[in-house]
């Protein structure tokens, strides 16, 4: 019987699995005999089928190929080699995507192993996931949602100084987001991992679950200086799974730890929760957070916003947090032309922000990058068939026209001057897609995080 120390953990709390011995003798015990041809397929489908393992199925690969030193020594794979066969009935077992083996040999008391299995779609579809990544099929709450457990190699990111932006660091513990706003410009993202951008990037989470122990090693070695953090520069840091992992939780307690100054951008009341230690960080000077609210109409969130708390929800944390002493502001974005860019849709957001005690606001245009103008195309097309035309003669690029980002700088500016004072004027400048850098006030102490357009002189 093998020692505890040979086998590697199974069944783990969030669902790890692992091979062990076990698993390689049933595997071996499936190996082609010498000499017969009964139930076989030919190395050429095989390669096409699933491996044994996700975790093993580039080991297996490059076995094929040459590339490795380890196949004369393993009995199973050396079969496999010189016959050039694979069993079908495994091939066929391989077909389910989950599978719970309920065998004495695989249990231990009540504890049963579950194994998970590639699928032929799935065998290229994940091909660019380090090789230990682990799956999780979300229940309960998160049920119909996939969580993809991956080991990032860096968590602090810096971005190019032509961005424009008030920050040049950023950090993201997920990639993907279960807020599905249509319009989000991150989507495109899902696809450098073969995902798709529309309903994978919505319930297929990548979750970097080592991010608290690469930021402290960050933040601990001796060529960080101690710039500000941006949190939320591309999804949702406060997203749903966050309630699960709490890995943001974590990233504020090392950055306070620290002393390190950062910045939060949000649409969810999740981050009332991490409510004590963001007051600690305040009193520190360290930290300023943002809510994004583009519009205070029902259909409208419900139609653009499907998972984000409801407008009036937010407001209601910008109050809050304002008054622990946490400074909070309001993004009036993104306004959305034919939807949320009438004056009075305006009007009514900032009376709502200043009503709340929101420090700071800006307002921010629909922006739609290369990618994501398809996506929200295909949307429009299904919801508000009648703006399609609107929008296809607005966006040719990335950026509404000139005289369109006009009109809702007018309309902000005399929403701000009816509701509250102009605290300060801050200027920014950005870089459109086609390298036109544009300058831009705004009503500002210091300036939000965002990575959307800035809007042109009030």
């Amino acid at each position: 019987m093998a020692s505890p120390a040979q086998n590697l953990p199974v069944a783990g709390e969030r669902g790890e699995v692992w091979e062990t011995p076990a698993d390689r003798e049933a595997e071996a015990s499936l190996a082609p005999k010498a000499g017969s041809d009964a139930d076989v397929v030919d190395i050429a489908t095989w390669r096409r089928m699933p491996a044994f393992l996700s975790r093993t199925s580039r080991q297996d690969e490059r076995l094929w190929s040459g590339r490795t030193r380890r196949g004369e020594s393993d009995p199973p794979v050396r079969n496999r080699v010189s016959s050039g066969k694979r069993p079908l009935q495994e091939i066929q077992a391989q077909k389910v995507s989950i599978k719970s083996v309920d065998s004495p040999e695989n249990q231990k008391g009540s504890e049963a192993r579950r194994l998970r299995w590639k699928t032929v779609e799935e065998e290229s579809r994940f091909s660019f996931f380090p090789e230990d990544f682990t799956r999780e099929v979300g229940t309960a709450e998160f049920r119909g949602m996939e969580f993809f457990h991956v080991r990032a190699r860096s968590i602090i990111h810096k971005l190019p100084k032509t961005t424009g932006l008030p920050f040049s660091y950023t950090l993201n513990v997920y990639r993907g987001c279960s807020h599905a706003c249509v319009y989000c410009f991150a989507r495109p993202s899902h696809e450098y991992l073969q995902l798709n951008m529309g309903e994978d990037f919505e319930k297929r989470i990548v979750v970097k679950v080592n991010a608290v122990a690469l930021l402290r090693a960050g933040l601990s070695h001796p060529s960080w200086s101690g710039q500000k953090i941006a949190l939320g520069s591309n999804t949702d840091p406060y997203q749903r799974c966050e309630g699960k992992y709490r890995l943001v939780r974590g990233v504020i307690e090392v950055l306070l730890a620290f002393r390190n100054p950062f910045s939060l951008l949000t649409k969810s009341t999740l981050i009332l929760r991490d409510l004590d230690v963001l007051r600690e960080a305040a009193a520190l000077g360290l930290v300023r957070c943002d809510f994004s609210i583009g519009t205070l109409d029902t259909e409208v969130w419900r139609l653009s916003e499907p998972g984000t708390p409801h407008p009036a929800r937010r407001l209601e944390a910008v109050r809050r947090l304002n008054e622990a002493g946490v400074p909070c502001g309001v993004l009036v974005a993104p306004v959305l032309p034919g939807l949320s860019d009438d004056p009075s849709q305006i009007d009514e957001v900032v009376a709502a922000a200043v009503a709340a005690g929101a420090d700071q606001m800006q307002c921010h245009p629909l922006n739609l990058r290369p990618g994501v103008r398809a996506h929200y195309f295909k949307w429009l097309a299904r919801a508000r068939p009648d703006l399609l035309p609107r929008y296809q003669r607005l966006y040719t690029r990335s950026l509404l026209p000139a005289s369109s980002r006009q009109g809702v700088a007018e309309a902000f500016a005399r929403a701000l001057a009816r509701h509250g004072p102009v605290l300060a004027a801050t200027s920014f400048s950005h870089r459109d897609d086609s390298g036109v850098e544009i300058s831009s006030p705004s009503a500002a102490v210091s300036p939000p995080i965002s990575c959307q357009l800035q809007l042109p002189g009030l």
